[in-house]
């Protein structure tokens, strides 16, 4: 029906916008990078949940709950990317960073598109599958590339963790 179309369209913007929202006190409690590793775990099982949904009914009410955890961790990378580039950049490039910060965000939407189109031409029963599985991959990469980036210097000093935070900032 168009309310099942209009509630599977909406669920991954209005999850985004709460889950923004409570991004805040996760990067006080655990710290950005912790916040940030997370949104990329809830990324990866958003899109799993999706590709493997299945059935008439509980098929759409898995691909409802994908997107709703797609929005989830929307909301929290909308947040904490930014915050953890301001607090961790160099003066002179933070605001340079925080830009393609944005321009990355725009530039994978249009890759998205871009990589969707080609799946268009796999067989109906798989291309959507595949299309939605496929969310998961920049998701790893980005969950794998978190593990090399230090602790925000200001969430380390908030949180008595000092000695740490210059190392950070040297």
């Amino acid at each position: 029906t168009d309310l099942e179309v209009e509630i599977m369209v909406s669920i991954t913007i209005i999850a985004a916008a709460f889950s923004a929202l409570a991004g805040g006190p996760l990067m006080k409690k655990a710290g950005r990078k912790a916040t940030l590793t997370i949104a990329s775990l809830i990324f990866i099982a958003g899109s799993l949940i999706m590709a493997f949904a299945f059935g008439a009914m509980n098929g759409y009410y898995m691909l409802v709950v994908g997107r709703l955890i797609v929005g989830i961790a929307i909301g929290l990378a909308s947040e904490g990317g930014p915050v953890y580039i301001a607090e961790v950049a160099p003066p002179e490039k933070r605001g340079g960073l925080i830009t393609m910060f944005n321009i990355a965000v725009v530039s994978g939407q249009v890759g998205a598109s871009l990589i969707c189109g080609g799946f268009s031409y796999l067989p109906h029963d798989v291309n959507w599958r595949v299309m939605l599985g496929f969310g998961c991959v920049p998701a790893i990469f980005q969950l794998f590339g978190f593990w090399l980036l230090p602790q925000s210097p200001q969430w380390l000093a908030r949180v008595g963790r000092n000695d740490e935070a210059e190392t950070v900032l040297k």
